[in-house]
């Protein structure tokens, strides 16, 4: 019986083949493949719309040799011949690079590869060829990784370390996919910390394998699609599509055979060996000359100093490729800044000086050299060269991928005495700005350069003590740096025993914004808040009261905390105002909150005229500013009126948002306080308020030094009488580096791709006020103008050529903040816009092949599209159209 069986189960293999066919390639016989492979760069779609790509074709022969085996172990070696180099189109001779590059790429030496059960354990090189030719034969090797069983397992191959899918079918086709993978790590790659404003890179792998019957792969194919988009705007994207063809032609009894014990023995006997990575090589190219661009310096300085213009920011990348080249040593660094510099003591008719441009683009260049060279240029216990080194802080505020260098060089200059105050509050500000650039990095977390002077920085403020200047100074810092320990500093401050003012309290509070809910909405936390709001331990200004609720209200709140809230408020007019818009708001996005207010307000207690009337001014409101396929943004306005109906504080807030990443781009928050003195409408503590207004900026999440207008009613009626604030003044000008990306992308073939990404924003957020204590009124414009250049490009590492894909994308826009007041009428009359003029956005898409040997311009292809947005005017809040309504009417 058994015996039948046994022939049963022999019978029905052969009818259902079993699964786990392998590889037998035979010792001592040459396997002679044609290979092939096309690489295929262009836009998403470019195809389609029958746009040519650009990109290298290579034909070869492979051959194939088992010179060891043990088991399922073997020692393979892999010979390439007859290797030819074109393009993936065909051109005539006119427009083709390749006509003027050889293209013959000669291949010497043989590689060898250990081969355990289709992996691929080991590479062996037994001479140098080329590394287009070395990176090609590994792309061969990768493809030949290859398991012949339905699974999944890790591999590593030129791709990286990823996670590979087998399917088997028939037994004689195999189908492989990649996922998951972990690229490898190449020097001189970075990307901004902050993931929307970084570039994302997503792939495919597929292949397929066709296996004979004398066990031995008949041939294999296999296509990969790789697109690199930046977050904020995917359609600036280019893809490239690689695709490798083995057919096997002819096998030969021959080759060389080697005797080991083991595989170590056999690679021994072999001699001459190495070991090498199954990772591509970077080509060695030669740099292009930056220096004409200083040379041409003074043709450019009309397009720098052009604010918030598309001119301006591509003048500037210009000047970055410059100073991130190998020309721009410290050296040569130190000699252009302080060439500029004494031009601009003794100009020349006519003469230009862009000393604070070229500061903010060395800064922004990140380089060891720029560093040094500015850290000795700069002089930081100067009175009079404070702007100028004030550039320098706000640029180095916003670096992509600051090193350790420059944190250690920052935090070493904030403890130096510098006579200036506010010089000192922003080398703070931006230390703790590039702490939270090193925060984004989980490796960058583990060094210790950051942790010190991290510590450092929580002990400097614990140091402040009766110095409130200190405090603000060290309370900003910490906000900027967005560390979780701000929680347990504001509990600390915020002790029943604690005696601070109104000013460094309202700085505590905002040192969370930066904070995940997971650190702010603990019940320490809570409680906090809850007393600073209901004031048990003493008497807090409206701002913190406000600030404090916020807190509270994003924090999930439940039905008895929004109770309290509505109940406890009534007696405070403005306070109460607030409150109910901004939960009114929450409702609106928070189907919860919704539900819980509806409740709410049918319960009598609540739902009446003396709770639900209110009559401040104070609100707030979010809207949508724009929305693409890739993002949203959002604009939110808070304002917040005195007891006397004057103007108290209002920010002004624009967000962008994807997925489950959010940033704030801008805040422009102006303040005031003691006005109602200057009214003659005081009281109790109004009227022993100085007179002061002023406003504070955020950028990029990074909070700047408050710039104040006025402080006293002397400095207010000066300004007044000399007209000063009726001519636009800048508030910042700044030529931020938004967007800085350049990795080396391994193409499975064996191709490499150069992907860079740099987007320069140059901005200008200025104001003008014009007073007339006559008619008892004002006008004020604030305007933030902003230029956006976007420039992309996409390159294949080859000798010889340059193989690639520009794209730049432009555009420049403004937002138009215009408040009238009244402050002669009783009660106080004001009315608020915001508008956008019409704007123009525009691409620029450029393809080319080129030999960078000679001048022939080989093939080239360009063109454009452009989009206008209509101008409009954004809706505000019901409460300030009913404003305005009034002031019209009062004018009429």
């Amino acid at each position: 019986m058994k015996w039948l069986i046994f022939m049963y189960l022999v019978g029905l293999s052969y009818v259902f083949p079993m699964k786990g066919l392998k590889l037998e390639y035979i010792p001592g016989t040459v396997y002679t493949y044609t290979y092939e492979t096309v690489a295929a760069l262009s836009e998403p779609g470019d195809i389609a719309r029958d746009r040519s790509p650009v990109g290298p074709k290579v034909s070869a022969v492979v051959r194939l040799t088992v010179v060891w085996e043990e088991g399922e172990s073997q020692l393979l070696k892999l010979q390439l011949s007859d290797v030819k180099l074109s393009s993936a189109e065909t051109r005539d001779r006119a427009h083709s690079a390749f006509s003027h590059v050889p293209t013959s790429l000669a291949a010497s030496h043989p590689t060898y590869f250990h081969w355990d059960a289709g992996l691929v354990a080991q590479l062996y090189t037994a001479g140098e060829d080329s590394i287009v030719v070395e990176n090609l034969k590994k792309g061969v090797v990768s493809l030949l990784q290859l398991q012949t069983e339905t699974g999944q397992r890790q591999e590593v191959d030129v791709s990286g370390t990823c996670v590979v899918s087998y399917q088997v079918e028939d037994d004689l086709t195999v189908h492989k996919s990649k996922s998951d993978c972990i690229r490898h790590d190449y020097p001189g790659e970075f990307s901004h910390v902050k993931t929307l404003l970084g570039v994302s890179v997503s792939s495919s792998y597929d292949s397929r394998y066709d296996i004979n019957t004398d066990h031995v792969l008949q041939g294999a194919s296999s296509a990969d699609t790789h697109v690199f988009a930046p977050n904020l705007r995917k359609s600036i994207a280019s893809q490239v599509t690689s695709r490798q063809t083995l057919t096997l032609k002819k096998t030969a009894a021959g080759g060389d055979k080697v005797q080991g014990s083991s595989i170590e023995g056999a690679v021994s006997a072999i001699g001459g060996l190495q070991t090498e990575a199954l990772k591509l090589r970077l080509q060695t190219k030669k740099q292009q000359n930056q220096s004409d661009v200083i040379e041409t310096l003074p043709a450019l300085k009309p397009d720098i100093v052009r604010l918030a213009s598309v001119s301006s920011s591509k003048a500037v990348l210009r000047l970055l490729k410059f100073f991130r080249s190998g020309e721009a040593t410290k050296e040569k660094v130190l000699e252009i800044l302080r060439n500029e510099e004494r031009q601009g003591k003794k100009p020349e008719k006519d003469f230009i000086n862009i000393l604070p441009y070229l500061v903010e683009v060395a800064a922004a260049a990140q380089t060891d050299a720029s560093t040094d060279a500015l850290m000795e240029f700069l002089k930081f216990d100067d009175d009079n060269a404070v702007a100028l080194t004030e550039i320098y802080l706000l640029a180095t505020a916003f670096t992509s991928h600051p090193s350790e260098k420059l944190l250690l060089g920052l935090w070493a200059l904030s403890r130096r005495e510098v006579t200036s105050t506010k010089l000192r509050e922003s080398i703070l500000l931006t230390v703790g700005a590039v702490l939270n650039s090193f925060m984004q990095d989980a490796a960058r977390r583990e060094s210790e350069a950051f942790k010190s002077v991290r510590a450092s920085l929580q002990q400097s403020l614990e140091g402040c003590a009766t110095d409130e200047d200190c405090y603000l100074s060290h309370l900003r810092a910490l906000g900027n740096a967005g560390f979780p320990e701000s929680v347990a500093t504001f509990l600390k401050l915020h002790t029943a025993e604690a005696n601070l003012s109104n000013t460094v309290v309202v700085e505590s509070l905002k040192a969370l914004r930066k904070l995940d809910r997971r650190h702010i909405c603990t019940e320490e936390m809570k409680k906090a808040t809850w007393d600073i709001y209901n004031q048990y331990y003493r008497g807090y200004d409206d701002v913190i009261r406000t600030l404090a609720a916020d807190v509270l209200l994003e924090c999930d709140p439940p039905s008895s905390l929004l109770r309290r809230f509505i109940l406890t408020n009534y007696s405070t007019a403005e306070v109460n105002s607030y409150i109910g818009e901004k939960m009114k708001d929450l409702a609106r996005r928070n189907e919860d909150m919704r539900a819980m207010l509806t409740a709410l307000y049918t319960e009598k207690e609540i739902g009446n005229w003396y709770v639900r009337a209110k009559q401040g001014k104070s609100t707030f409101y979010l809207n949508s500013l724009a929305k693409t396929a890739d993002v949203s943004a959002d604009y939110a306005l808070n304002i917040l009126f005195s007891k006397s109906g004057l103007f108290k504080t209002s920010n002004i807030d624009v967000n962008i948002e994807q997925d489950e990443n959010s940033m704030n781009v801008l805040r422009v928050g102006i303040f005031a306080k003691g006005l109602e003195a200057i009214v003659g409408d005081a009281e109790g503590e109004e009227a022993d308020e100085v007179a002061t207004a002023g406003m504070q900026l955020t950028v990029m999440d990074t909070v700047t030094s408050p710039k104040v207008f006025f402080e006293g009613k002397a400095q207010l009626m000066s300004a007044v009488w000399s007209g000063a604030g009726s001519t636009p003044t800048s508030a910042l000008t700044a030529n931020i580096l938004m967007q800085d990306h350049w990795q080396y992308v391994p193409l499975p073939a064996g191709w490499v791709l150069e992907v860079g990404l740099n987007g320069m924003l140059a901005a200008d957020l200025s104001g003008s006020v014009q007073i007339s204590l006559w008619y008892q009124t004002s006008n004020s414009l604030v305007q933030s103008s902003g230029a956006l250049v976007i420039a992309s490009s996409t390159a294949f590492q080859i000798p010889d050529l340059d193989i690639g894909l520009e794209i730049m994308a432009e555009g420049e826009a403004a937002i138009d903040f215009i408040s009238d007041v009244n402050f002669g009428a009783k009660p106080l009359k004001l009315c608020m816009q915001m508008t956008q003029p019409n704007f123009t956005f525009k691409q620029v898409i450029r393809r080319y092949e080129k030999p960078s040997t000679t001048s022939h311009k080989g093939f080239h292809s360009a063109f454009s599209r452009t989009r206008t947005i209509s101008g409009k005017s954004f809706l505000l809040h019901q409460k300030i159209s009913e404003l305005c309504s009034e002031m019209e009417l009062q004018k009429a």
